[in-house]
């Protein structure tokens, strides 16, 4: 099976990277809107929607294969969950399963990708917005959808990102784990290094690993400037289950970059060292980029490691 590739990189391969921006180059296009509901995923029923997602996931493959590392690709699945399918009028089952065909054909037509696919899943409410988040009981009953619906569309395995608050994140861990695939949470973090509401990163991730009765292979942090990883990786001493970063271009807060209105790609050169230097000092395998991100950042942290 595909997924067993997943756990097999985990444990083999010195370095997998991931996509990097997608959500943001997108929001800025001058043809497309973005879905208030779903946002790109609306993007899949069209042919010109089709094409503009295309041409951002096969920059990313085709770099990731000409520099022969293996790719965590994640399906545009973000908000594909019952709710806000409900509200665009769209089914989770069929839209979970166009996102997965999707990236895995596109990866499929990539010479040279070596390839997983991640089910990408996201708080109900605001990601940036831990006083928004569901109980622990209600995420788990709210998520189940989305995570069997991904399971039976083939993702390999299912990423619940953007976790700004525990009580869900223990609650989404719950739902992917009734999936049967292994699955990865991925937290935010704020200027201290610590989730949003407060909650320690140890501390989340031992929460999320108690509450299962089969722990997720590993941690990532997301939508976090690779300065505030190191940050927490300095606080708190060597994290052995975290194992991976998904990092903003920017250096700003969540809530600095909600009043700045446009996108602040940072500086993709110093932004690449410090991701590299996660991967040489810290051990983290699992990298790529998130908002403000594009191929020049994917490129500028590829020739990072090359100069070790």
């Amino acid at each position: 099976m595909a997924s067993d590739n997943f756990m097999q990189w985990l444990e083999q391969e010195p370095l997998i990277i991931t996509e990097f921006g997608v959500n943001e180059r997108l929001r800025h296009h001058p043809r497309l809107e973005e879905d208030p509901h779903v946002g790109n995923a609306r993007l899949l029923l069209s042919a010109e929607g089709r094409e503009a997602l295309a041409g951002i996931y096969v920059e990313y493959l085709s770099i990731a294969a000409e520099a022969s590392l293996p790719m965590m690709i994640q399906a545009p699945t973000w908000r594909i969950n019952r709710i806000r399918c409900g509200r665009a009028g769209l089914e989770v089952d069929d839209m979970n399963r166009r996102a997965a065909d999707f990236v895995r054909g596109l990866a499929d037509k990539t010479p040279g990708s070596r390839v997983v696919v991640a089910g990408l899943m996201a708080p109900a409410g605001d990601a940036y917005q831990p006083e928004e988040a569901l109980s622990e009981e209600e995420a788990f009953a709210f998520h189940q959808e989305q995570a069997m619906a991904l399971a039976e569309a083939g993702a390999d395995f299912l990423m619940p990102a953007t976790l700004p608050e525990l009580g869900e994140a223990k609650g989404l861990a719950r739902a992917c784990e009734t999936s049967g695939l292994a699955y990865v949470p991925c937290f935010v973090l704020d200027n201290s290094g610590r989730l949003l509401d407060g909650t320690s990163l140890p501390e989340a991730m031992q929460a999320v690993d108690a509450c299962v009765s089969n722990p997720p292979p590993c941690h990532m942090i997301c939508c976090t400037h690779p300065k505030k990883a190191s940050l927490a990786l300095a606080n708190h001493g060597p994290m052995p289950r975290l194992v991976g970063l998904q990092a903003n271009a920017s250096e700003l807060s969540v809530e600095e970059l909600e009043r700045l209105g446009h996108t602040d790609q940072g500086d993709p050169e110093d932004f690449a060292a410090r991701l590299a230097r996660l991967h040489f000092e810290h051990g983290l395998k699992v990298l790529g980029g998130c908002c403000g991100t594009d191929g020049r950042h994917m490129r500028a942290f590829i020739k990072a490691l090359s100069r070790g």
